[in-house]
């Protein structure tokens, strides 16, 4: 059995209130095993014998029919998240990590999506497969380089988590 984690795109900042016990609730009655949250941000762990595509698909389909409106779910494994740490291009140096993020997408864009976005003030950002890597050097709350802004540029949904978020889920994996 596989362990993932689906990460939920908007939940509880997005205008979207999910419990985590809703959650966890939801993930048990869809038959998968060793349910778990992390965080109070839409952070599924759950073991399946499932493939990635079909959990993201089956907790998608529960979830609009729970809440009434999509809620994207992207799924990796613990060795695609460390693999996504391993790669992030913005966290080291001089820059302060805390300020580095990752964007999970529900496939890798076309090629030459993004071109032509930005610039934004510092910010930087970086597409490589099925993530985005950003760099927020004033943090993301007043950043212009939203999750809606990448998305229409990527042609694709994402989900962001700071590094020390997606340490943590590995670390909980």
């Amino acid at each position: 059995m596989a362990r993932h984690v689906a990460l939920l795109r908007g939940v509880n900042v997005g205008g979207v209130k999910v419990a985590m016990a809703d959650l966890r609730a939801i993930a048990e009655g869809l038959g998968y095993d060793e349910v778990s949250t992390h965080l109070n941000s839409g952070n599924l762990l759950l073991s399946s014998r499932r493939r990635a595509a079909t959990v993201a698909a089956e907790l998608e389909a529960a979830l609009t029919d729970r809440y009434g409106r999509e809620l994207p779910v992207m799924v990796r494994s613990r060795e695609e998240l460390q693999d996504a740490l391993a790669r992030q291009p913005f966290a080291g140096g001089d820059r302060d990590p805390s300020r580095a993020q990752i964007g999970f997408l529900s496939e890798a864009p076309k090629s030459g999506a993004g071109e032509g976005l930005g610039p934004f003030d510092g910010e930087e950002w970086a597409v490589d497969g099925r993530e985005v890597f950003l760099y927020y050097p004033d943090g993301m709350g007043r950043s212009k380089l939203t999750t809606a802004v990448l998305e229409r540029a990527l042609g694709t949904r994402v989900t962001v988590r700071a590094m020390r978020t997606v340490a943590g889920l590995v670390d909980r994996l």
